[in-house]
């Protein structure tokens, strides 16, 4: 079966939101800064646009180190050699194929991830040259007349690429990962939040479209300059870390229970705050993560925003959930007690104690809790924290809420 016959019409425009929707969010940070006065914060796009889907310098992809990780990987020579010669367009058909047999989820955009990685294509755009290689050659010539000539040339070029012994092995290693149904994004150690490519390890919470929302809500929302914010169970960093580098003047206090994403909230945070081009390290001013639960977090200072992604899944409703998430991504980061309520409890009575008066609380929940949190509230005589809204995702769910400190 040909790739055009496995790859549907629309896959251009939504494989570049399966990998990272908001690579078209330059314009509403550049809006959004325009409320300021005060100096912004450099990014660091010129870097970004040259990473490449396999850059160590940047950040740290070696495979060997997830595959560790309670996980058999014996090699199958055999699979190695039968894919070194062959052309790219063969292999990405055969890998399809395979995945599907495993019922891996969204088997054409993993296997397109995957030989992106293992050619060491540009991040930004590799996956979409790959895309271009595997449509139809009638369709393609049809929608390109007398026009891109050189890109077709190119085209051509990747799709009757013979895969080498060492890009067939790397190609061989990460398709075995993930006909086991591990997450794409463990497998390449990195991915798109935002305009922001971060480093991402088992068992740290895939972030997902819905969390960018919500940094874009807070961020249309946040008039005041400066604040301070704490970012409660920070995971990979990915909230925080944004709300630093977009909003000016902006400081970061993140905490979670697990070390390792102390270690790599910290790594993203460096890597997204850091002015590499002038060599201005910026991350150490407005960004720290501290290993400490919401329980046993005493601030220095008062916030003026608390934002959270806890674990909010009802236990009843993990069942439900894909191996790909229940069999790699933390417990701890995803189930939320019985009523998906345990950690939100928590971060909801500590807040009076870490805020300012007029302090604001944006968290992401299960679409159940809108209610019962604003119920709860509303029964508290004499309550410190008020129930302002809630708010819908891109699918029509209600999730996000936003509190009020009194």
């Amino acid at each position: 079966m040909e790739m055009s016959m496995l790859l549907p019409s629309n896959l251009i425009s939504y494989c570049a939101h399966w990998r990272g929707p908001s690579r078209h969010l330059s314009s509403f940070k550049q809006q959004q800064r325009s409320k300021y006065t005060t100096t912004t914060i450099i990014t660091s796009s010129a870097t970004r646009n040259s990473n490449n889907y396999c850059n160590d310098d940047e950040i740290d992809t070696d495979m060997d180190m997830d595959m560790d990780m309670d996980m058999d990987m014996d090699m199958d020579n055999s699979n190695n050699l039968m894919m070194t010669g062959w052309t790219v367009r063969k292999a990405l058909d055969e890998s399809i194929r395979r995945l599907e047999d495993k019922k891996v989820t969204e088997p054409e955009y993993s296997v397109l991830h995957l030989m992106a990685f293992a050619l060491q294509l540009p991040w930004e755009n590799g996956i979409r040259d790959l895309i271009t290689t595997s449509t139809d050659d009638d369709t393609k010539n049809d929608n390109n007349t007398n026009n891109n000539n050189n890109n077709d040339e190119d085209d051509d070029n990747i799709k009757t690429m013979l895969l080498t012994s060492e890009q067939a092995k790397d190609f061989e290693r990460m398709l075995q990962r993930r006909e086991k149904h591990e997450p794409i994004q463990y497998v390449l150690g990195q991915w798109d939040f935002l305009d922001y490519t971060i480093a991402i390890r088992r068992p740290l919470l895939c972030p997902r479209p819905e969390t960018e929302e919500l940094v874009m809500r807070i961020v249309e929302e946040t008039t005041e300059s400066p604040v301070h914010i704490l970012d409660c169970g920070c995971g990979t960093g990915v909230i925080g870390i944004a709300l630093a580098e977009i909003l000016p003047d902006a400081t970061v206090e993140a905490i979670d229970i697990e070390p390792i994403a102390i270690e790599t909230s910290m790594e993203n945070a460096q890597r997204v705050l850091k002015d590499q081009s002038g060599g201005i390290d910026k991350y150490p001013d407005c960004y720290i993560a501290t290993l400490v639960s919401a329980n046993d977090y005493k601030p220095e200072h008062p916030f003026d925003i608390v934002v959270s992604n806890p674990p909010y899944i009802p236990r009843n409703d993990m069942k439900t959930l894909t191996d790909d998430v229940t069999k790699y991504e933390s417990d701890q980061a995803l189930c939320g007690g019985n009523d998906g309520m345990d950690v939100i409890r928590t971060i909801i009575r500590r807040l009076p104690e870490w805020c300012n008066s007029e302090a604001v609380c944006w968290m992401e929940v299960d679409p159940s809790h809108p209610k019962i949190i604003q119920e709860w509230l509303d029964n508290q005589d004499g309550g410190k924290v008020r129930f302002e809204s809630s708010h819908k995702d891109m699918f029509g769910k209600d999730r996000f809420v936003k509190l009020r400190v009194l």
